[in-house]
């Protein structure tokens, strides 16, 4: 058994050894896998898993295209933009618009998921770069949760809502000594 231990410390690091089972089969897959799991028309959850999608982002990363990362969150964020602008230009306050942009911010928390296992299947130098834009492709997804509801609150809409995503929340656990209300000032 090998003993050796990876850059975070851990002996038997599943991410270590992930590449001694890739086929040429799931390299010529990879874009389909990366298509199919970032879809915008599929319902959630995806039909392809954060894990195979991670595996498909890093051999098409290692082998094909450097920029896979770049260009997936260039195109979620152009998504996101052309949606916001959608739903703040869509005076007559149609849902279809707010369908839309809630199923998208679900598909981007969920590539999100899958671009952050995918950091954990990267040797460090490279992992380090990468997951500084996964950080970030993730506080831009928590923002866009952020517009979201504030145009449907700005518009008074009583449209049932699903559960927000946990990690758009602050901890209730830290209370603000003298704070009679609970709530913590955001900044």
């Amino acid at each position: 058994m090998n003993n050796s231990t990876s850059s975070t410390g851990q002996s038997g690091d599943p991410s270590e050894l992930w590449w001694q089972s890739v086929t040429l089969a799931e390299l010529e897959e990879a874009t389909a896998v990366i298509d199919e799991f970032t879809r915008e028309s599929s319902t959630p959850p995806p039909a392809v898993s954060p894990e195979r999608f991670a595996r498909a982002i890093v051999l098409r990363m290692l082998c094909i295209d450097a920029g896979v990362v770049d260009a997936l969150i260039a195109h979620a964020d152009e998504k996101s933009f052309t949606l916001v602008n959608r739903l703040q230009l869509d005076a007559d306050s149609q849902n279809s618009g707010i369908d839309a942009y809630e199923s998208w911010l679900m598909r981007r928390h969920d590539i999100g998921t899958g671009l952050k296992t995918c950091v954990t299947l990267l040797a460090s130098p490279l992992r380090q770069a990468i997951d500084a834009k996964v950080e970030g492709f993730i506080r831009t997804t928590m923002e866009h949760q952020n517009i979201f509801f504030s145009i449907l609150f700005g518009r008074g809409l009583q449209k049932p809502l699903a559960v927000p995503l946990r990690a758009s929340f602050r901890s209730p656990a830290a209370h603000a000594p003298g704070n009679s209300t609970g709530h913590q000032s955001l900044k």
